[in-house]
């Protein structure tokens, strides 16, 4: 008998209907004797292995045949029956023309014997199977129909066929027969889409109403490639007939590779003809096998020699000896092996999940321990039915092993139309009808995970607290540690003086790290840039010798955490500050920044430390409109970009109504865009008090602030925050959260602008654009913003009003000197007239109307 179809037909033998499909339908077979033989021989020798007395075959070929002959006589009295009963009527039939021509039912003398390939037509056929099947016998039968699609289709008469098979579902429970349909479908949606076509109801039945979605109750058997008992044969095979040298004892070890690798017989008989002989040493040389068998070390030291994961592997240590015990002390097994991996990119989920696949097969929990991992969208089809038929297709390819799927967490995404929902219930299903065929590992972010776990009863019953693994992010001393041992896998060598830059890479990629920084596996891309350019250089360079590495081998990706600011692109930050008007407690903080950075970067030079331990601070900038609050925050955020603090520098600029939603939930999806938007810069959110204040806001805005107080920790170092308003709205605002005011520094003080100061941001602007303000007419400006900012008070707009004020001006002396019919001689010079504002047609420019007209007004 051949485990590949007998473990299969074992599991499946309360069905009358077997559907056969998979890559190994077309492969060959060996038997014990070593004999190759196709699919039917093979079925023929597993069922009469257990139990079937006749098996009958129909194909496309031949209606009715014998492969044995114990199958012959068993059937031969009926058929002999039936076949007197036509020759008594002296009934002589013509089968109407089909696909395998003019048939006839000839008339033969007393005492002639059936013979295989006795001219029949294909409803004599069927009828002759349907009396064995009808008969009270003590034998059990089995029936094959091979290219059951090809058979079904071309029959030449449909009707009748289909009435009769049909039957045979029906069969008495005291009929222990079965009906086994051969279908040439690698997969259950190709074996989907034939059997939709065929006129036979009672197939498409079992795809109809989405019950493939409970696999495992429904008659589908994968055929794959060689298990364990074909493999030592598979050796015996190459040694015996193809003079292959193959080390006795390595036997057990290269029938394992050959099975876990799931390729049909016929591949391995091919490579086995091409060589003179096989062991370990050849195998791995090959490129047949994947990598992970090739590793001859032990599980033990495989766990022993991963970078961190000191929980993770306490556990593992911990499951393996407790099903040891208990196999020890012949208990049984009847465990929930159903896990979840939560943690974040490269800390180690596959790579845990593949091992665990290998204990689990160690321990006997699993018969091969393969990993097949898949992603969520691989479960997932885009039509109705089609996502359990996809589902069901990964899951046939784990049975025995491990399924692992990545980004789990979509499959109750939203946008998934409800197919992610079913790939879950279908997966259910089968994890619990076979739970101990295989074992299901979903893998994640944590937030996520947690989301899916809770959305869903059924996964939290199947994934128990006691079998989720948390995977926690690589520390700093780890990922070097990982850097290490990448470095030496590949012969690259480094100087201390070098060992000293990609610390300091490393540390930086780490403050600066968000969810979806890789871990491990940023830094395997780091490694294998740097090994690229390293070769490289050594190959155009005609270098000899061993391979080092040298600052031109590090990738700009990775040089911008040393220093992200280009040559000439530095910024003189004490002249930009000073082009400022006032702001000296602006300023003096600015300054005490600057100088406490310089230190702490000369006393950590001083004892050999790449950079200063110094957090980015939060700030809260208090004052009146157009006092340079948002000039200071970009200010900010290129500086700190320059001394490699923020990664990109850039400022976002937002308003509570940039965060806030119309609807529970949606506040924190559109403000997470905009914190995800800002990291690596600055955040400025303007008013940002407005959070808690008017209609509907009090609770979407709490929904914001609870968010930003999560984040601020979250991303810690990755990111400045700078909240800026009015002193006392800032002041009740900061209180609103117990956890807000500690987040942030004291509150940055910008003081309005004296009418002096603001006079002299006019006559900037007026010296920027060539014209002339002479003291009479500067006289009049003071005056104006004397009035202005009584008018306004708080909504005073300081140096933006100031702009107005220029811009009003410039537009009055460009209009009486354009409208002029002579040239002015001074014609760049400012004029009384052109700042006399509070004339009758222009009060509405001072009034406390026109400043609240909304801006999308166009005044005409």
């Amino acid at each position: 008998m051949m485990d590949r179809i007998r473990l299969k037909v074992l599991e499946k033998l309360e069905h009358k209907f077997l559907i056969l499909y998979g890559f190994g339908i077309s492969d060959s077979f060996l038997t014990e004797d070593l004999e190759e033989v196709p699919l039917e021989f093979a079925l023929l020798k597993t069922l009469k292995g257990l139990g079937f007395r006749r098996v009958l075959f129909l194909n496309p070929q031949n209606p009715l045949q014998f492969l044995d002959e114990e199958s012959k006589q068993l059937s031969k009295h009926i058929i002999w029956e039936k076949r007197s009963e036509v020759l008594q009527s002296k009934w002589i039939s013509e089968i109407q023309t089909g696909p395998f021509g003019n048939l006839h039912f000839y008339q033969r003398v007393s005492g002639s014997s059936l013979e295989n390939g006795e001219p029949m037509g294909d409803l004599h056929g069927l009828r002759l199977v349907d009396y064995i099947l009808q008969e009270h016998s003590p034998f059990r039968t089995a029936v094959i129909i091979d290219q059951a699609d090809v058979f079904l289709t071309h029959f030449e008469d449909q009707r009748s066929m289909a009435s009769i098979i049909g039957r045979w579902l029906r069969l008495p429970s005291y009929n222990q027969s079965q009906i086994y349909f051969v279908f040439a479908s690698p997969d259950l949606q190709d074996l989907a889409n034939r059997i939709e076509l065929l006129p036979l109801p009672e197939l498409s039945l079992f795809f109809g109403n989405n019950p493939q979605k409970n696999l495992s109750t429904h008659p589908f058997l994968f055929i794959e490639g060689p298990e364990l008992d074909e493999c030592y044969r598979l050796l015996q095979f190459a040694r015996t007939n193809l003079s292959v040298e193959i080390p006795e004892e390595e036997f057990e070890t290269l029938a394992e590779w050959i099975m876990l690798e799931n390729q049909p017989l016929k591949t391995w008989l091919f490579r086995f003809s091409q060589i003179s002989n096989f062991s370990v040493t050849t195998g791995k040389q090959t490129g047949w096998f994947q990598a992970f068998h090739q590793d001859s070390r032990s599980i033990e030291e495989k766990l022993s020699e991963l970078v961190g994961l000191v929980e993770i592997k306490t556990r593992i240590k911990e499951l393996s000896g407790w099903v040891k015990e208990k196999k020890k002390n012949g208990r049984p097994i009847d465990h929930n092996f159903h896990m979840i991996f939560i943690g974040n990119p490269g800390t180690g989920k596959t790579t845990i999940a593949r091992l665990m696949g290998e204990i689990l097969k160690d321990i006997g929990v699993l018969r091969k321990g393969h990993l097949v991992e898949v992603k969520a969208s691989d479960l997932i089809a885009e039509y109705v039915g089609g996502t359990a038929i996809k589902t069901n297709s990964v899951i046939d390819k784990a049975m025995g092993g491990v399924l692992f799927i990545d980004e789990a967490y979509s499959l109750s995404a939203k946008d998934r139309g409800g197919f992610g929902q079913e790939a879950l219930e279908t997966l259910l299903i089968r994890m619990e009808n076979e739970r101990n065929n295989f074992i299901v590992i979903m893998a994640g972010y944590p937030q996520q995970m947690n989301e899916l776990l809770e959305s869903n009863p059924g996964l939290s019953r199947r994934f128990p607290t006691e079998n989720r693994f948390y995977f926690s992010d690589f520390s700093e001393e780890e990922l070097w540690d990982i850097l290490k041992n990448l470095f030496n896998s590949k012969g690259l060598q480094y100087s201390a003086e070098m060992e000293t830059v990609l610390k300091e890479i490393l540390h930086q990629m780490v403050i600066q790290k968000n969810e979806h920084f890789g871990n491990a596996g940023e830094i395997r891309n780091m490694v294998e840039a740097m090994e690229r350019k390293c070769l490289a250089r050594y190959h155009y360079s005609n270098l000899r010798g061993d391979y080092y590495l040298t600052y031109e081998d590090i990738p700009q990706e990775y040089l911008s955490f040393l220093n992200p600011v280009r040559e000439g692109e530095s910024i003189d930050i004490f002249r930009e500050l000073d082009q400022l008007k006032g702001l000296v407690q602006v300023k003096n903080y600015i300054r005490q920044l600057f100088f406490r950075i310089e230190f702490e970067k000369l006393q950590a030079s001083n004892k050999g430390i790449p950079k200063p331990q110094i957090k980015i601070p939060h700030l809260v900038f208090i004052g009146n409109p157009g006092t340079g609050k948002t000039s200071v925050a970009r200010l900010i955020a290129r500086y700190f970009h320059q001394i490699g603090f923020l990664r990109r520098g850039q400022l976002v600029e937002v308003t509570a109504a940039d965060l806030i939603a119309g609807y529970v939930g949606q506040s924190t999806e559109k403000s997470m865009k905009v914190i995800k938007s800002s990291l690596g810069g600055v955040l400025f959110i303007d008013e940002a008090y407005s959070l808690i204040r008017g209609s509907n806001k009090e609770h979407y805005g709490q929904e914001v602030i609870d968010l930003l107080v999560k984040a601020m920790d979250k991303y810690e170092g990755q990111w400045c925050i700078i909240l800026a308003g009015y002193p006392e709205e800032m002041f009740q605002f900061l209180h609103s959260n117990p956890g807000l005011k500690s987040r942030f520094e004291d509150p940055i003080f910008f003081e309005d602008l004296s009418p002096e100061q603001l006079a002299e941001v006019i006559s900037e602007l007026a010296e920027r654009d060539g014209l002339t303000i002479t003291d009479e007419v500067m006289t009049l400006i003071l005056e104006e913003l004397e009035r202005r900012k009584k008018v306004h008070g708080k909504a005073f707009g300081n140096a933006r009003e100031a702009k107005k004020i220029y811009e009003l001006m410039k537009n009055r002396l460009v209009e009486r000197v354009i409208s002029s019919k002579q040239r002015y001689e001074n014609w760049n010079v400012f004029l009384p007239e052109d700042v006399l504002f509070n004339v009758p047609d222009a009060t509405s420019y001072d009034s406390e109307i026109f400043y609240n007209i909304p801006r999308k007004i166009k005044l005409i």
